[in-house]
């Protein structure tokens, strides 16, 4: 029990730094205007906050959701950056669009899609780099899951 309890300690570290590396990714992108324009500080910074923790529960729920509906054993990357690509560009769009209904100097989405890509492909880059996203035994393309043997 506690070696179980100690692998979900893990796990949640881990989430949190995803989080944060999502968190600067979106900062970044913001500030150099990468498909999205900055409005004022406080709804901007939450704006960063919601399409971070979006991005991260998105792309996680997709890569579960893939992983069981095709008993893969990995998703592979290709189909993993996707997900998390694509659930960051949706975070964005929605966000955008309530942030603009909520408040008037919000964050503003040009191109969900560029500013999607620069969100996952920074926050990425920087946690492979520090060794936060490993890279060892990962493939490029899903794998199945092994079938047990038959009696």
């Amino acid at each position: 029990m506690n070696q179980m309890f100690q692998m979900f300690l893990m796990q949640m570290q881990h989430l949190w730094k995803m989080f944060f590396y999502f968190l600067a990714a979106a900062a970044v992108t913001t500030v150099f205007g990468l498909g999205v324009s900055a409005g004022d500080v406080l709804p901007t910074a939450l704006a960063a906050v919601l399409v971070s923790a979006g991005a991260l529960i998105g792309g996680v729920g997709l890569t579960i959701g893939m992983r069981a509906l095709f008993g893969l054993m990995q998703v592979g990357r290709l189909l993993q950056y996707t997900a998390f690509w694509l659930s960051a560009a949706l975070s964005l769009k929605i966000i955008g669009i309530i942030g603009g209904l909520l408040f008037a100097a919000s964050l503003t989405v040009n191109s969900a899609l560029l500013a999607g890509f620069t969100v996952f492909a920074i926050a990425f880059a920087a946690a492979t780099i520090t060794g936060e996203v490993p890279t060892k035994g990962r493939t490029w393309l899903p794998m199945k899951m092994k079938s047990p043997p038959k009696k």
